[in-house]
């Protein structure tokens, strides 16, 4: 009877924790999302209720100190546990557990802004244990001096960076690109634990009620006619799971293109104004300009990711030679007009840049989902295709917008 309880228990236990893990990596994809799509800018650059990837040093006037071991920093969890005997085994009962941080803020090359954090997910933390007796006491901390990730949104006055709606305020000391290697190899893990546990379970009932149920050609004990049969019963489970990832990552590449198509659009209504705006002192350059604005004709009846992309390539690199012809012009730097334009297409630029790092990072984790194995054999007959990157062409720089010096 304790033979059949335990085993209830354990396969229900496992079941559950297949729910539990699978539903944590689908939180952590969504989050991961919302943090992919936070802009990395330097502070100067930020505006109220942008949502902002910022790295600089952490900047701050009194630490909080960690209870036992006396640190010194910015944020603490600390932990004391007990080694208790229950019944022939021993386990960590935790007895008492706090947490501190101090008011600081983040500093790069170009301004300073306070963090709340106090309202803060912490990531990265550095730690340390201790045993003295039957007694552990732990601690994880962001140690001080030290250099930060934080990704949140900004307040009023752009004086504080703080959770907003649904994006979370999260201070790490990765670097983003590691933030988001380790947070992708946290995921996958949870979703890899999920399926194992439910094939596991689904095995475990097989192999426990086939023989009760006398179910056709299986002996009892045949745990690799179990494990067969649980396979066929999980295929479902993962199809419909595989099928969701797909759409999801589908939709968000396309969710991603129409951001930046808001852009682009803004910039083919700015390019003729700025094209008349600077006809009168580029008179050498008629031929550009004439480019130029064909180009952008071009683009704008352009229709469907794949011609945009090729499309908006074209009108990027012509806008990068337009903008290095625009230097040989003190001119153009005297007149108001010209310098609003130029500072309204900087900014778009600026925009379109992140806009098209974040869109191809997310075409590249969909590609990466399509195209490994066993997804790449399901995906053809599921309808998902994949999608084209979007890389400037020759004279439109991929990692930073061009700029014409104004001052």
């Amino acid at each position: 009877m304790k033979e059949t309880l335990l085993f209830w228990g354990v396969t229900l236990l496992a079941m559950g924790g297949s729910v539990v893990c699978l539903w944590q990596a689908h939180k952590r994809d969504l989050k991961n999302y919302i943090v992919q799509k936070a802009t990395p800018l330097p502070i100067r650059l930020i505006n109220v209720h942008d949502d902002v990837w910022l790295r600089g040093a952490a900047r701050c006037s009194q630490l909080v100190t960690a209870p036992w071991f006396h640190l010194n920093c910015l944020h603490y969890e600390y932990k004391l546990e007990e080694r208790v005997k229950r019944g022939k085994d021993y386990s960590w009962v935790e007895r008492k557990s706090e947490s501190g941080t101090a008011r600081f803020a983040v500093e790069d090359a170009t301004g300073t802004i306070q963090v709340a954090g106090d309202q803060a997910e912490y990531d990265g933390l550095s730690r340390q244990q201790q045993r003295e007796g039957s007694f552990r006491h732990t601690v994880h901390f962001l140690p001080y001096p030290c250099t930060i990730s934080v990704v949140g949104c900004t307040g009023e006055g752009k004086k504080i960076l703080h959770p907003y709606e649904n994006i979370p305020l999260i201070v790490s000391t990765r670097e983003r690109a590691d933030y988001f290697k380790y947070h992708e190899r946290v995921e996958t893990a949870l979703r890899v634990a999920g399926f194992v546990l439910l094939f596991g379970s689904f095995s475990a009932l097989i192999w426990k009620l086939a023989p009760i149920l006398k179910i056709p050609g299986f002996s009892t004990g045949s745990i690799g006619w179990a494990m067969g049969a649980a396979a066929v019963l999980a295929a479902p489970f993962w199809l419909i799971h595989v099928y969701n990832r797909f759409a999801v990552a589908r939709n968000r590449v396309e969710n991603a293109w129409r951001q930046i198509d808001v852009d682009l659009r803004m910039r083919h209504e700015l390019i003729p104004n700025l094209v008349a705006a600077v006809q009168g002192y580029m008179n050498h350059e008629k031929d550009m300009l004439e480019r130029l604005t064909a180009i952008r004709a071009q683009a704008a009846k352009a229709s469907g990711i794949s011609s945009q992309v090729e499309a908006e390539g074209l009108l990027g690199g012509a806008l990068g030679k337009f903008l290095v012809a625009a230097e040989r012009y003190p001119d153009l730097k005297a007149s108001p007009q010209i310098q609003h334009l130029m500072a309204q297409l900087t900014a778009l630029e600026d925009k379109l840049a992140h806009g098209r790092a974040v869109y191809n990072e997310i075409v590249t984790e969909y590609h990466t989902m399509v195209m490994t194995f066993p997804r790449n054999l399901i995906a053809p007959v599921l309808g998902f295709r994949e999608y084209q990157a979007f890389q400037p062409s020759e004279g439109a720089p991929v990692d930073r917008a061009p700029q014409l010096q104004l001052q």
